[in-house]
């Protein structure tokens, strides 16, 4: 034991300054590292439940409030995705929050393409989505789909502006924000790192990105935005692009569904997109990733 040590010693003494100290281990060991303190925070998160004025972090009950919703949601968010990714960030990675590419100067136009480019993703997915849940026939995966539904009916109730305002903070932006710095900045990052394939990890991440985030129905089309951020967050090594990108798309959901409580009779709350919106998105989804990815491709900042 002490060998060890003096030799642990030897080689913090040995380290460049500002590299972390624990960088000597491999690729995979980080990504199996993330995964444990994903579960870990989970754990905690279930621990707190237990807490006397604290059970209003289950997130569901005749007892809990909307408000109390969304703020177990939020704190839900931040110790899933946010506290593991920071933690590695700060391990790992010699330059800690260089790592997120937050730093680097990101032009005006990638920002309002990566918008364009998930706005459009709105109306490829849920027409993926709801095909999807036309197909369910088992009456446990639809009564699982019924308990998802109310659930996000619930927490989006909005009959105030406040509510709407509340709702884009927690709902649509603090999710994407803790939700990249975890499924891109880390597990897409750490992945590519061990596999030494960036597009397989991007795949892989998206898969990763779905199975905790989708219902049975909403499973194929989360899978396909977690590829589309992926590849932003790739092509650029910008996460504030993927950020912006994740946020415009649930903040479309957020306002879709405040106009529908306040106007079910307006032409946006009764409009159904057709066939040929979903063509006209899916074109514009593919034309937006092309340029970006002819514009950036030999950029010093995308992706290593």
């Amino acid at each position: 034991m002490r060998s060890f040590v003096q030799n642990y010693t030897n080689h913090l003494e040995q380290l460049p300054k500002g590299q972390p100290a624990i960088s000597f281990f491999g690729p995979g060991f980080r990504v199996m590292l993330l995964i444990t303190l994903f579960l870990s925070c989970g754990g905690i998160q279930t621990l707190l439940v237990q807490i006397p004025g604290l059970e209003f972090m289950k997130g569901i009950g005749d007892d809990v409030s909307v408000s109390q919703m969304r703020i177990a949601n939020a704190i839900g968010s931040i110790l899933l995705f946010a506290v593991p990714a920071l933690v590695i960030a700060n391990v790992f990675p010699p330059n800690r929050f260089y790592w997120f590419g937050l730093h680097r100067r990101t032009p005006v136009w990638w920002l309002l393409a990566a918008g364009v480019i998930m706005l459009a993703m709105i109306f490829v997915a849920n027409p993926i989505a709801n095909w999807m849940g036309s197909l369910i026939n088992d009456p446990q995966i639809i009564a699982q789909e019924q308990v998802s539904a109310q659930y996000s009916r619930q927490i989006q109730l909005m009959p105030e502006w406040s509510d709407y305002f509340a709702c884009l903070i927690l709902l649509a932006f603090l999710p994407a924000l803790v939700e990249e710095l975890f499924f891109r900045a880390a597990l897409l990052q750490l992945l590519s790192d061990w596999i030494r394939n960036r597009h397989i990890a991007v795949w892989l991440s998206a898969m990763v990105f779905a199975l905790l985030h989708a219902t049975a129905a909403g499973l194929p089309a989360i899978f396909l935005c977690g590829v589309v951020l992926g590849y932003l967050f790739l092509w650029t090594g910008a996460l504030r692009v993927s950020i912006i990108g994740h946020f415009l798309f649930n903040a479309f959901e957020v306002t879709d569904s405040f106009i529908g409580q306040h106007d079910p009779k307006s032409w946006w709350a009764l409009w159904s997109p057709g066939t040929g919106v979903l063509i006209a998105a899916v074109l514009i989804v593919i034309a937006g990733l092309y340029v970006l990815y002819k514009n950036t491709r030999n950029h010093p900042h995308q992706m290593l």
